[in-house]
């Protein structure tokens, strides 16, 4: 009793554990899936709490922003908030333009990621500190009110009001400090303070060893730290200048360079003079500077960036070209047109024929027109309007039509119908073709064929006198068959379609306005070529005894009432052996007198008279068929004589030159015994002697298959009777029977089964386990990739729980390309990666499945390549190392287990050629097979 009570305490301290593992272990997975898909909405909603640091001034190219409880990147565009604690990326040949609310400016440079702070900052203080976190490339700001604070890795700058520095973080991690403006104070983590002055350098290791201050020699006049330049087709002329090295002789070298480390150097002039302008510089942005060679890069100036941006025109979305607008009184015209990344402002004009009716500068991408236009035609182009865009260029022309009054709708269609025509009263016209049908095929037609129209409906519009009916071969109306206006809704058509067309009606007031066009409709084929049914194509039949009679059969619509048979020795149909007419049929019964090739094809005959395409041609072969033995056959004797005997063989003739004749002793004819040629269907030979033989014949030239085998038996003569003296004695003849074996069957006592035992199963599986398993996974929008793994367990005595150590290796590439603005270099990259993970899984039985749960590290190995053209491949191999939760479930089937289960790995990204995030969400299937 007291076992039992034990057991019974054992079992539900078990399950209770059990729960709370499968409780936790679905929270956890809850919270995964909350923290993927709750996202906020990009670039707008954010936290009721989060607190806005500033905004978007402007972005180059693309920008990215995530906030501290988001997963993902939303991309920013101008006018995007910025809160507390964002950070903010800018992709390469891209640039970001930040204003706080305390005025203090900052540009995220290229392939840069900041992080903006409001140190200290609550609802109540609006203008608290900034703080800038610059964890990859260059910052350039200006600080505003309050003043900012700049830090990297091994230093922080602080920045008075209206100051400004530009700090870049270097590929080791060491940063250099240009100060601008004002004054900026340093300090590098070794506690070394330094202030800087307009146009001094400070370089500060990782370490945060500080080295000296040195002056810019070179002081760059123009174009500004982040100019921009628009263009329209081509980029424009770029001057740069400079001044400064007043000491020494020698000139200067200007460097442009498509990346902040000038490794992609476009263009590089040295000139004496202390200006030089540039031409067909790349679109995008560059980075420049100037310095002295002779002075081995003593005397040089700070480094700026210039973007040359193609200046696009926006594109009218409404009205649509050709569009009739309805403008009554009060009413207004809509004009929307698409948005030009950076640009708020835009100039809208409307022109009849060459006089403007309005013209308009505003803010958006929509504006409505209020004043009552008068019927007619207009166009509409709009353009950018920002000043530093200068002349940017219009859109193409939307013209469209303005009425004041409504016009009529267009009908509504309804399904096409087939309808008999009332014929004619007047007399026939005979044509010259069914006169020679008529005489060619002996055929007397009585009946006149009833014509059928295809009818087209639609819906009668109130205040509509009359329609206009296209019929075209093409859904765009291309090419039209029929155009008419007719003053009732519907139409006969009288044809009857051999393929598809497409039709569409618009309504027409007694003033001639027109509507819209209807919907268009389809009016299928009702009336298709023949499809050849049988015999197949390439069949063989064969000349026997009876007459051959072939079966010609097709398919055909319910609209074709004739069919036009041709039959000819070729496949051009220029050796015709038999034509016909067939009517009310789909078959037709041809008799080939000689052996060949036979080709035959179909033509209809619709019920208006009109001919449907013919038919593919298709083949039939007829061969000469075997002969067949007429006599001698099975129950024939020949008797043995005192001469040799001879037997006369008789066969049906066939259309050949000769035939062959063999005899043998068996019916497979392993031996020929003898082999005779005749011209006729009868021959007669001499025996192979006593006993059973046989015979069968073929045809040569053409030569046929062998016939059936027949036989015959050659036996003794019988006795001579004896004379004796009675003449009531009778002729008695003597037969010696031959004694027939009889199959002598024995039967042997079935042997009983012996009953064998199988060892029952064991009441519990072996401890270890271990198997290899396969799994494809799928990480939700991007690839679908397949992972083979080894699990090796233990399941626990106490417990009777399998415990699971699973290690898998998997492997995908991706693919990317990009352009800059201008389109004019483009990008390839590559992407290879190679996850190695390993996990520890718990399992819990629950009736005929398993659930489990279990986490783990996860390693992903991967390697990037990005080739540019003109320069060397670039390189870059990294490593993440993560934490990957599972949770799943799996069902015993044939040796192993299928399973499907839920992953996420949390993970940490790096970053480079290409930034590299591995972690997310993934979905899988696979199946465990059990080797122990």
């Amino acid at each position: 009793m007291a076992d039992r009570q034990a057991h019974k305490r054992h079992r539900d301290r078990t399950l209770v554990g059990d729960l709370l593992l499968a409780g936790g272990g679905t929270a956890l997975l809850v919270y995964v899936l909350l923290l993927v898909f709750a996202q906020p909405a990009s670039g707008s909603r954010a936290p009721a709490s989060a607190i806005q640091a500033g905004r978007v001034e402007d972005v180059l190219n693309r920008g990215r922003r995530r906030s501290e409880s988001e997963l993902f990147w939303n991309p920013l565009r101008r006018g995007d908030a910025v809160y507390d604690r964002d950070r903010i990326y800018a992709a390469s040949g891209s640039a970001v333009l930040v204003q706080l609310e305390d005025r203090t400016r900052l540009t995220v440079e290229e392939n840069s990621l900041v992080i903006v702070s409001r140190s200290g900052a609550s609802g109540g203080q609006a203008l608290a500190p900034v703080q800038i976190e610059v964890q990859r490339g260059a910052v350039a700001g200006t600080a505003g009110i309050g003043g900012a604070t700049i830090r990297t890795r091994g230093a922080q700058v602080a920045l008075a009001s209206g100051s400004g520095a530009r700090l870049r973080v270097r590929a080791d991690h060491s940063t250099a400090i240009a100060a601008g403006p004002g004054q900026a104070t340093v300090t590098s983590d070794d506690g070394t303070m330094s202030a800087l002055q307009e146009g001094q350098l400070q370089e500060v290791s990782a370490s945060g060893r500080a080295s000296a201050a040195r002056r810019f020699d070179i002081a760059l006049a123009s174009p500004a730290h982040h100019a921009r330049r628009f263009f329209v087709r081509t980029t424009p002329a770029v001057e740069f200048a400079w001044s400064g090295c007043d000491e020494g002789s020698g000139g200067y070298r200007l460097d442009v360079s498509r990346d902040p480390d000038f490794s992609q150097i476009v263009h590089s002039v040295e000139t004496i003079e202390r200006r030089a302008t540039l031409r067909g510089l790349p679109a995008g942005l560059c980075h420049w500077r100037v310095s002295r060679p002779q002075d081995d890069g003593e005397c040089r100036s700070e480094e700026r960036t210039l973007a040359l941006v193609a200046d696009e025109a926006p594109v009218m979305i409404q009205p649509r070209h050709g569009e009739i607008v309805y403008q009554p009184a009060g009413g207004a015209v809509p004009l929307v047109w698409s948005e030009v990344p950076g640009v708020l402002r835009y100039r809208i004009e409307l022109r009849q024929a060459e006089s403007i009716v309005a013209a308009n500068e505003i803010e958006g991408t929509s504006y409505r027109l209020g004043e009552l236009l008068a019927e007619g035609r207009f166009c509409a182009q709009v353009r950018s309007a920002e000043a530093e865009r200068g002349e940017s260029p219009w859109s193409s022309r939307v013209c469209f039509r303005v009425i004041n009054k409504p016009l009529p709708r267009a009908p509504r269609l309804f399904d096409p119908r087939i309808e008999e025509l009332v014929p004619d009263a007047g007399p026939r016209d005979a044509r010259l073709g069914d006169l020679l049908w008529r005489l060619v095929g002996g055929v007397a037609h009585a009946e006149e064929i009833a014509r059928r129209a295809i009818v087209l409906r639609w819906e009668a519009v109130p205040g509509v006198s009359d329609y206009v009916l296209d019929i075209a071969e093409d859904a765009a109306f291309k090419k039209i068959v029929v155009h008419t206006r007719v003053p009732h809704n519907y139409y006969r058509w009288a044809k009857l379609a051999k393929r598809t067309y497409y039709w569409r009606v618009k309504s027409v007031d007694a003033e001639g306005r027109e509507s819209e066009f209807s919907e268009v409709r389809v009016i299928s084929a009702v009336v298709g070529q023949p499809e050849p049914v049988g015999p197949r194509n390439g069949a063989s039949f064969s000349l026997g005894d009876q007459p051959l009679r072939v079966t010609l059969r097709w398919s055909g619509s319910e609209l074709v009432v004739q069919y036009d048979v041709e039959i000819a020795r070729d496949a051009a149909f220029t050796d015709l052996v038999a034509r016909a007419r067939v009517r009310d049929a789909l078959g037709h019964g041809f008799s080939p007198d000689r052996r060949g090739s036979y080709y035959w094809r179909v033509t209809g005959i619709d019920a208006n008279g009109e001919r449907t395409a013919t038919s593919a041609a298709q083949r039939f072969d007829v061969e000469v068929g075997a002969p067949t033995p007429r006599r001698p056959l099975e129950s024939e004797n020949i008797e043995w004589g005192s001469d040799e005997p001879r037997v006369k063989l008789r066969w049906s003739e066939r259309p050949v030159a000769h035939y062959e004749v063999q005899l043998g002793r068996s019916r497979e004819f392993s031996k020929i015994g003898a082999s005779h040629r005749s011209d006729r269907p009868v021959l007669t030979v001499k025996t192979l002697g006593m006993g059973r033989q046989f015979w069968r014949v073929r045809g040569v030239e053409p030569e046929t298959a062998w016939s059936s085998v027949a036989s015959f038996t050659v036996v003794p003569a019988a006795p001579p009777a004896l004379a004796t003296s009675s003449p009531a004695t009778q002729p008695v003849a003597a037969t010696q029977p031959v004694a027939a074996t009889q199959p002598v069957a024995t039967t042997q006592p079935a042997s009983r089964p012996v009953a064998s035992r199988t060892p029952e199963p064991a009441a519990h599986p072996p401890s270890l386990h271990a198997g290899p398993q396969a799994a494809f996974f799928y990480n939700l929008g991007q690839v679908i990739t397949g992972r083979a793994g080894l699990e090796l367990g233990y399941r626990l005595p106490p417990l009777d729980r399998r415990l699971g150590l699973t290690l898998g290796v998997s492997y995908f590439p991706s693919h990317a390309t990009a352009s800059d603005a201008g389109r004019t270099i483009e990008a390839d990259s590559w992407l290879h990666a190679v996850p190695v993970e390993l996990l520890a899984l718990y399992f819990v039985p629950l009736g005929p499945i398993q659930l489990y749960g279990g986490l783990g590290p996860a390693v992903h190995l991967t390697y990037a390549t990005v080739s540019l053209p003109s320069l060397p491949l670039q390189t870059q191999t990294g490593l993440t190392i993560g934490l990957e939760l599972a949770a799943g479930v799996e069902w015993a089937l044939g040796p192993g287990v299928l399973f499907g289960d839920l992953r996420y790995v949390l993970s940490t990204g790096n970053s480079g050629l290409v930034e590299i995030n591995p972690g997310g969400l993934l979905v899988g299937i696979g199946y465990r097979f059990w080797i122990l």
